[in-house]
């Protein structure tokens, strides 16, 4: 993700060479395809007009339906819950006939919006728990940031899977901070209240990506939730090692970077290209060879250069008392 964000070379990145692979990449998207008003328009050109559609399109979808549920909400009356003065950072509670999980929206001003489901007052107590811990980790913020990540770089099929994922350890890391304070019969009913909540819950949520689903999940990963409840210990990481890992994969996934192999800009004037057609080499007798272009002399190579260059080895060698007429 921070190599996403930050797409630059710093002062400690490595730079790998590729003189076959992106250089061909490289020319392909370098490619001219047709002239419109006096411009090219290359394959590169069409690819960023793609790209640029389609995270205008993606991020007018976020915005949209975000703002649909907004509306649907503001036009849904507060259901009042006894006792909701322990979650004083949520803002409102709202009962959704249409909803099968609980869920949490809204950034500013929290609302927690319930299922038409008959919850027992120990459930309600654990769903609202766990919606009040997202609340305050400010879990919906690090949600949309990283769906604004997935706006710019929706055709990355691995920002999905990401997606999905983080997701994932959101609400383990939820699980964990709830299950402290209780009891092993405790988490047996919380998983319970999971259960509960999952054989109500449709195929297709249409809060996704706006909301933390309180059973969120594919089968196996409620599954797994389940045995981390019962099973797991949670796990406590001091800030010292949290920032360490934070800023040891920052460093190592920028720490390389591959590029295709281009001559130095202040090098163009005095370069040329080294090939069968144009150039051919003079051996001399000191294991030393001279580079004729188009039968003027250009320089003098050494062994160790020719051996280090697979053009120079594609090249013929002459005697000298047997070089083409040609010399100068």
């Amino acid at each position: 993700m921070f190599r996403l964000i930050f797409p630059f070379e710093f002062g400690y990145t490595i730079t790998i060479v590729s003189k076959n692979i992106l250089p061909a990449v490289k020319d392909f998207f370098n490619y001219h395809l047709i002239t419109l008003f006096q411009q090219e328009v290359t394959v590169l050109n069409v690819l960023l007009l793609i790209w640029g559609i389609g995270s205008l399109f993606k991020l007018y979808t976020l915005f949209w339906n975000y703002m649909k549920i907004k509306q649907f909400v503001r036009v849904t009356p507060d259901y009042q819950i006894k006792n909701s003065s322990q979650f004083q950072s949520v803002h409102s509670f709202k009962i959704v006939e249409e909803l099968d999980s609980p869920v949490v929206i809204g950034l500013r001003r929290p609302i927690v919006l319930l299922p038409k489901i008959d919850f027992s007052e120990k459930e309600l107590n654990y769903i609202l728990t766990h919606e009040a811990l997202h609340i305050s980790n400010l879990d919906l913020f690090v949600k949309y940031f990283y769906e604004i990540v997935i706006v710019i770089y929706w055709w990355n099929p691995l920002m999905y899977l990401f997606r999905e994922q983080m997701d994932n350890v959101i609400e383990l890391k939820t699980d964990e901070q709830l299950i402290q304070q209780l009891t092993y019969e405790e988490r047996i009913e919380y998983v319970q209240t999971l259960v509960k909540v999952r054989e109500n819950q449709i195929k297709k949520r249409k809060m996704g990506q706006y909301a933390f689903s309180f059973s969120y999940g594919t089968q196996n990963q409620l599954l797994f939730r389940t045995r981390n409840i019962l099973e797991g210990r949670p796990r406590n990481y001091s800030l010292l090692t949290l920032l360490s890992v934070v800023l040891l994969g920052a460093f190592f996934s920028t720490s390389i970077i591959f590029e295709p192999h281009r001559i130095k800009e202040e090098h163009i004037g005095e370069s040329f290209m080294v090939t069968a057609d144009t150039n051919y080499l003079v051996e001399l007798a000191d294991k030393q060879y001279e580079l004729y272009m188009n039968g003027e002399f250009l320089t003098v190579i050494t062994q160790m250069q020719w051996n280090e260059n697979q053009d120079f080895q594609k090249l013929t060698i002459y005697q000298e008392e047997n070089q083409p007429n040609e010399k100068n």
